[in-house]
């Protein structure tokens, strides 16, 4: 395994340096923009719903960064409520040209989480947990007009951290932290997005 460790760092940085090359020549000015989102995510089985919002700079037609905070609740098995909040940053890559009004892309990113999980009646019973989680994806941006425009994605966050766990035995509801390292569910985001400086003579998120 460690013998490709070496030949695949440099066919990155190759790879960087032809996406930077690329990139310095079709450089634009910098877009400020503010995005509201909602979320719709899947853990442990259980879909759940949310919000969000974040702000952004598209540097150039090739790299974007935002920094972003959401709030999801889920409904476990009619027995638990489950809120996660989180907020990070994430930065994107523009892998080819937009096509039909429409840009592709690639996103990575690093965050903190908080979640909640009580009973979903009384409400009384309740487990937290603190995580630090990192995210994977695609995604596709739609210009609406020259400075609004909308976005789709779906990626994978990854919680390092126990995760929480709500059950029924003996007819006592319980909730616990499992003995996992980690934990990971999908994410969909929809964002509408307005640029607040310039116009977009290219494509952000």
């Amino acid at each position: 395994m460690k013998r490709y460790i070496i030949p695949a760092l440099i066919m990155a940085m190759m790879l960087c340096q032809t996406v930077l090359a690329q990139d310095s020549l079709m450089q634009t000015s910098s877009q400020l923009y503010l995005g509201m989102r909602t979320t719709v995510g899947v853990t442990q089985g259980y879909t759940g719903r949310g919000f969000g919002v974040h702000i952004g700079l598209k540097r150039s037609n090739r790299w974007n960064t935002k920094l972003f905070g959401d709030m999801i609740i889920t409904d476990i098995a009619d027995i638990a409520k489950r809120t996660d909040i989180h907020t990070g940053g994430v930065l994107m890559f523009y892998p080819i040209q937009p096509w039909n009004n429409i840009q592709p892309f690639i996103l990575a990113g690093y965050g903190l989480a908080y979640s909640t999980m009580r009973h979903a009646d009384k409400g009384g019973i309740s487990r937290q947990r603190f995580s630090s989680t990192s995210q994977g994806g695609l995604g596709a941006e739609v210009e609406l007009t020259n400075q609004l425009y909308a976005a789709l994605s779906g990626q994978y966050m990854w919680h390092f951290n126990s995760e929480l766990e709500a059950y029924v035995s003996n007819h006592v509801f319980i909730i616990e932290r499992n003995r996992k390292a980690f934990s990971q569910h999908m994410l969909i985001t929809l964002s509408i997005n307005y640029c607040l400086t310039s116009n977009r003579s290219g494509h952000a998120n």
